[in-house]
C-alpha cells in the first residue's frame, strides 16, 4: 500500500472525526472508504457520459463503471437516462416487417 499526503480544510476534518466517532474506526479507514465511494462515483459518471454520447455500449459502461449490466442499467435509469437504444426509424421498420407479417397470416 502506498501512501499519499493531502492536504484538507479544518471543516473537512471536523467531518472526518465525526464519521470516525459514528464509525468506531480511524481517521484512515474512513478517508480510504471516502475516496473508494467518490472514485466509484466518478467512474460511473464518465462511464454515463460516455454511454449518453454513443461512444460505448451499455455493456461497455458497465465494465468501466465496475458495476454489473443491471445495475449500471438502474443507475442510468436512476439519472433518467434509457438504457434500451432503439431509434425511431428501426421501430418503424419492425412495424412495418410486422404489419406484413399479420396481412400474409390466415
Amino acid at each position: 500500500m502506498g501512501n499519499v499526503q493531502v492536504r484538507l480544510p479544518q471543516e473537512s476534518i471536523e467531518e472526518i472525526d465525526l464519521l470516525r466517532n459514528k464509525l468506531g474506526s480511524t481517521r484512515s479507514e474512513v478517508i480510504r472508504r471516502a475516496l473508494s465511494m467518490g472514485i466509484s462515483h466518478i467512474k460511473a459518471e464518465l462511464a454515463l457520459k460516455e454511454y449518453i454520447e454513443n461512444k460505448i455500449t451499455l455493456c461497455k459502461a458497465a465494465q468501466t463503471s465496475g458495476m454489473s449490466i443491471s445495475e449500471f442499467a438502474e443507475f442510468a435509469s436512476g439519472k433518467g437516462i434509457p438504457f434500451i437504444r432503439y431509434p425511431m426509424e428501426e421501430a418503424e421498420k419492425d412495424l412495418d416487417k410486422l404489419r406484413k407479417i399479420h396481412a400474409s397470416s390466415p
